[in-house]
């Protein structure tokens, strides 16, 4: 998408001013990341911030040395073996909007098993690095949602994911090793703080008793300008009403058979670029 520097002050939106200062404030990001060359992105982060330039290139520079101090990046292939990341598979679908949606089937993984046997540091790493690929998702949607808007962004321009998060079997097996209580609270910040606006909608569901517990201690890091949390226990009437609000019954299915990798769900690992859409949810080039 083209930037809006030179446009008509006259037409430009708040946006547009915000862009246009932050712009201005990284430029030496700018030339050593081109992610940032994109007004869309930059516009996630001044979401982040109530469009306020300074808070938004604050938040952006310690976002950067945060990265790199960590080393987080979108390729898990690099640091994880494929039958760890076969088993701590997460598909990407869409609403039938064409917004990405990411599935996560928390009762199904074994946090205390991956901890065990890597390491709460790897394990809080995988989660964080898997936002960045969620990122990466963010940012080919919402160019491909603006290709025609050439000159004025609105805060609507730039979409964050739908995140849905299915806690039925959680087992409390898995608080015996308080590391997966004390890791869940290690990387819920990472998700508002470091990824900004990747997530517009956070849906739990299929609640039970033991995962309140993680619950209850991440929810005070998943607040953000434009973040909907939506919690539901397990009366699946009520929850499955309101997801096939979001997304078409036949994509839910295949989301909650996910074990199968079905042909219509997409692996990150192995998919290669993110797949553009429209709002209608036809694919693009």
């Amino acid at each position: 998408m083209a930037s809006i520097t030179n446009a008509n002050t006259e037409s430009l939106t708040e946006e547009d001013i915000a862009i246009k200062e932050v712009r201005a404030r990284i430029t030496d990001v700018i030339a050593a990341d081109a992610k940032f060359n994109d007004d869309l992105y930059l516009l996630q982060w001044l979401k982040a911030q109530k469009l306020n330039p300074e808070m938004a290139e604050g938040m952006i520079r310690k976002s950067i040395k945060w990265r790199q101090e960590q080393n987080i990046h979108s390729n898990l292939h690099q640091v994880f073996d494929e039958d760890f990341l076969k088993e701590y598979f997460v598909p990407i679908s869409k609403t039938k909007t064409g917004i990405p949606v990411v599935y996560v089937p928390v009762g199904s993984l074994n946090f205390k098993k991956a901890i065990t046997k890597y390491g709460k540091n790897l394990w809080i790493k995988y989660w964080w690095m898997k936002c960045a690929q969620f990122e990466e998702e963010m940012i080919v949607f919402n160019k491909s949602q603006n290709r025609s808007n050439l000159k004025t962004l609105t805060s609507n321009s730039a979409r964050g994911l739908v995140g849905l998060v299915n806690a039925k079997n959680f087992s409390s097996l898995q608080l015996l090793n308080l590391d997966v209580l004390r890791s869940s609270v290690e990387i819920a910040p990472a998700i508002t703080s470091e990824f900004p606006a990747v997530f517009e909608n956070l849906i739990f569901y299929n609640m039970n008793a033991v995962f309140k517990t993680i619950f209850v201690a991440v929810k005070p890091f998943l607040v953000g300008p434009g973040l909907t949390i939506e919690v539901y226990g397990s009366d699946e009437k009520i929850w499955r009403e309101r997801l096939l609000q979001i997304i078409n019954l036949e994509d839910l299915q295949e989301l909650e058979n996910h074990r199968k990798q079905s042909s219509g769900l997409r692996n990150l690992e192995n998919s290669g670029p993110p797949i553009q859409t429209n709002c209608d949810g036809n694919q693009t080039q």
